[in-house]
C-alpha cells in the first residue's frame, strides 16, 4: 500500500510540473519564473486574489519585455465580470449577449466611455475559485 501512494504522489507531482512551466513565449518575449508552486497552487483563492495575481503575472512579464505596467480599470472589471457572470448563469459562450449587446455595450452601461475589445477564454475541468 505505501508503494501505491508514493505512486500516486509521483503522478500527482508530474502532472502538475507542467503546471508550473510557463512555456517559452512568443518569439522573443521574455517570461519569468511560475509565482505558484507545488505548495501553493490548489489552495482556493478568492475572486480578487485571482484578479491580483493575474495582473500581477501580466505585469511581471511586461516589466521583463521592457514594457510598463497595467492598472485595472474598475468599471472595465465590473463589466467583464458581470458579462461572464451572465455567460455562466445563462450557460452560452460569445463576446455579444443573445441581446446583441457588445463589449462596448456593456461597458457604456456601467458608465465607461469609449471603445473596448475583449478576449474571453473557457476552461473546463480545472479547480473552481473559492
Amino acid at each position: 500500500m505505501p508503494g501505491l501512494l508514493i505512486a500516486g504522489v509521483s503522478l500527482l507531482s508530474a502532472k502538475d510540473a507542467f503546471y508550473f512551466d510557463n512555456g517559452s513565449g512568443g518569439a522573443g518575449w521574455k517570461i519569468g519564473k511560475p509565482k505558484v508552486s507545488l505548495l501553493n497552487a490548489h489552495g482556493g483563492r478568492s475572486l480578487p486574489e485571482v484578479r491580483q495575481l493575474a495582473l500581477a503575472l501580466v505585469n511581471r512579464d511586461r516589466q521583463l519585455n521592457g514594457l510598463l505596467p497595467l492598472v485595472e480599470d474598475p468599471l472595465l472589471s465590473q463589466s467583464s465580470q458581470q458579462h461572464s457572470q451572465d455567460m455562466m448563469s445563462r450557460n452560452y459562450y460569445a463576446h455579444v449577449t443573445p441581446e446583441g449587446r457588445t463589449p462596448t455595450d456593456r461597458f457604456t452601461q456601467v458608465g465607461g466611455r469609449g471603445g473596448v475589445g475583449e478576449n474571453i477564454m473557457q476552461q473546463t475541468g480545472g479547480t473552481g475559485i473559492s
